[in-house]
């Protein structure tokens, strides 16, 4: 090696020697011949698992020329399923990693603000261990009795009113002063512009407020915040709020296309865990 190189040579030839080790440790668990397509894919999915930590499955989308997209590899049929609700609607964190040519990181529970007709209808959570400091409860917050018990003109206000949600909204909550690359890497999470106000076929209505939620559309930057704070703070009023105190065993289940909820603090070392299952959604938000 060059005695002058710099710390960006070093870097870029310490990221060539992972990837050729990656490749030679793949390459050897294929064993001798070239592998298929199809089988090289497969193993991959399962590299993925046993490398990436807490991974308990992975699956490849593949979008031809035409925009269709497939799932030709995977370690687990749920994959499948969950492609399958993504291509249905057009939305997903694979659909908008294929489109952007990024990587997508997205909790959970964000879903339904960034992907909404692609987000869950319903979730069930079962408690299977559970924190002995008394913490990790975990609020709920009713947007369809918050939205019922609106003021009239309050109402009246909301009608047609469109919000953008972006990833960035959320980051910038926990990471107030990201530095210019780790901004663009959020930003490269193309927003969403939704109805503040989500009329269902039945009629029935719910806010779609959340911590993705960026602007109001056609207002500036003091009124969107303004309204968005102040329909929050309404919405989390006791009165439309549970919170949730875990006993081991406990299974709630909940409508996530009307409710918030949020895990309550608890520390590092804690040994809180959650089982959680969720049920596509039919409705696209419009």
């Amino acid at each position: 090696m060059p005695q002058n190189s710099s710390l960006d040579d070093l870097d870029v030839i310490a990221r060539v020697d992972a990837v050729a080790a990656a490749l030679d440790e793949l390459r050897g668990r294929f064993g001798a011949g070239q592998p298929t397509t199809t089988a090289f894919l497969e193993q991959l999915c399962r590299w993925a698992v046993d490398t990436v930590p807490g991974a308990d499955m992975a699956g490849i989308t593949l979008v031809d020329a035409d925009g269709t997209a497939t799932t030709p590899a995977y370690t687990d049929p749920r994959v499948v399923e969950i492609g399958v609700d993504q291509y249905r609607t057009g939305q997903g964190p694979c659909l908008e990693a294929a489109a952007t040519h990024t990587v997508v990181r997205v909790r959970f529970d964000e879903l339904p603000d960034c992907w909404p007709a692609f987000a869950a209808k319903a979730t069930v959570l079962m408690a299977r261990q559970v924190s002995d400091d008394d913490t990790g409860d975990t609020e709920f917050a009713n947007t369809y009795a918050a939205y019922e018990e609106l003021p009239s003109d309050d109402k009246a206000e909301l009608e047609g009113v469109r919000v953008v949600h972006s990833f960035a909204a959320s980051q910038l909550l926990v990471y107030p002063d990201p530095d210019p690359k780790e901004r663009a890497a959020w930003d490269r999470n193309p927003s969403r512009e939704h109805p503040l106000v989500w009329t269902r076929g039945s009629g029935k209505k719910s806010m779609v407020l959340g911590s993705t939620a960026e602007r109001v559309v056609g207002r500036s930057e003091d009124e969107s915040k303004e309204l968005l704070t102040r329909l929050l703070e309404w919405s989390t009023q006791d009165r439309f709020t549970l919170r949730r105190k875990w006993r081991v065993g406990d299974v709630v289940i909940w409508d996530n296309t009307g409710m918030l909820h949020r895990a309550c603090p608890y520390g590092e070392q804690s040994a809180r865990l959650m089982l959680r299952t969720s049920l596509v959604g039919e409705e696209v938000v419009q």
